[in-house]
C-alpha cells in the first residue's frame, strides 16, 4: 500500500517491472495525492482485486479530503488513516510506515500504539 502526499506538491511514484519503468504518477496543482495499494493504480478491474486495493484506496481517498482540503495531512492523520480498516487488518498487515523526507522523520510500526482504535476492525 502506497501513498504519496507533499505541501508542496512534490513527489511521485513510479511502477517498475524487471524491464524499467511502466507508469509514473507525479504530483501538482491538481493532484493533490497519489495512493496505490496491491494492484496497478491504471487497473479498475474488480474481477482482479483479490486483496481488496480498490476499496482500500476508496477509504484513504475519503479519510484524506478533510485533510487536504485545509491543505495538508497531519502525521496523527497519516497514522488514523493506516490503522483504519481494511487498509490495516489485524494478523494480516504486517507493518506501517509513515515518512517525512522533507523532516527526516521515518517511522514504521508492526501494531497500533496503545490508546489507538483501529476503527471498524471486521476480521
Amino acid at each position: 500500500y502506497c501513498m504519496v502526499a507533499s505541501a508542496t506538491w512534490e513527489g511521485a511514484q513510479i511502477t517498475r517491472d524487471e524491464n524499467g519503468e511502466l507508469s509514473r504518477r507525479q504530483l501538482g496543482d491538481d493532484i493533490t495525492h497519489l495512493i496505490q495499494a496491491n494492484m496497478d493504480h491504471w487497473d479498475d478491474d474488480e474481477s482482479r482485486d483479490t486483496q481488496e486495493s480498490l476499496v482500500r484506496c476508496r477509504v484513504a481517498t475519503k479519510m484524506l479530503q478533510a485533510a487536504m482540503a485545509r491543505g495538508y495531512a497531519t502525521e496523527a492523520d497519516l497514522w488514523g488513516l493506516l490503522w483504519k480498516h481494511p487498509i490495516y487488518e489485524k494478523d494480516y498487515t504486517l507493518y506501517c510506515t509513515v515518512m517525512h523526507p522533507s523532516s527526516g522523520t521515518y517511522r514504521s510500526m508492526c501494531d497500533p500504539p496503545e490508546g489507538v482504535g483501529i476503527g471498524d476492525q471486521q476480521r
